[in-house]
């Protein structure tokens, strides 16, 4: 095995890789940025829109994120991955019950905001979480389809035909 030895220690290469993974995410980040940030403000108009009319809304950064903790009202929040196969299996059906129930229905990737994921105790993936005041009102571990719909209709309020949620 190769390793990289400095002054009297030796590490093997492949435990240098995350590190080295992790450099160049926080690189592509960086540098990438400022160069989005008229497609983002774009990107976070449409979510806000599209949150009013029964959309799932998807996080793009903190800074929503606390806006939208800030108006008070009821939240369900999907903890999410890109590379997650059983979140992506229900996502039709959270976006399905986003047009059901009156509340802010939310996903959020675990990737990109772990300090969140931590904050709600997130260890299964999809994670679902509600939220009303500034208190968990209920969570939700799996992709079980029946289990989200018991989930929603035992804490969520219906729409109403005419009254979307604000």
């Amino acid at each position: 095995m190769s390793t990289l030895c400095i002054g009297g220690i030796c590490i093997p290469y492949t435990a240098i890789i995350p590190f080295i993974l992790m450099g160049l995410k926080w690189l592509l980040k960086f540098f990438t940025f400022s160069s989005d940030d008229k497609l983002k403000d774009i990107t976070t108009t449409t979510a806000a829109i599209d949150a009013k009319s029964g959309v799932v809304q998807i996080i793009q950064d903190e800074s929503e994120w606390k806006s939208l903790r800030s108006k008070k009202s009821t939240i369900i929040l999907k903890f999410t991955a890109d590379w997650c196969s059983p979140c992506k299996a229900i996502s039709p059906l959270f976006q399905e019950l986003s047009q059901k129930y009156a509340a802010h229905f939310v996903e959020m990737d675990v990737d990109e905001f772990d300090e969140i994921a931590a904050e709600y105790q997130v260890k299964v993936m999809p994670t679902f979480a509600i939220l009303s005041e500034d208190e968990t009102v209920g969570t939700l571990t799996g992709s079980d389809r029946n289990a989200l719909q018991e989930f929603c209709q035992k804490h969520l309020v219906p729409r109403t035909e005419g009254k979307k949620h604000q």
